[in-house]
């Protein structure tokens, strides 16, 4: 429930001012 794919974090209109990433696909640096 409150966690979202990268497909959906950068589809945001505004950034959490939290984010985890877990896993190591693109979105992740």
């Amino acid at each position: 429930e409150l966690a979202i794919t990268s497909d959906e974090a950068l589809s945001l209109d505004e950034l959490p001012k939290r984010a985890v990433v877990l896993g190591g696909g693109y979105i992740a640096v």
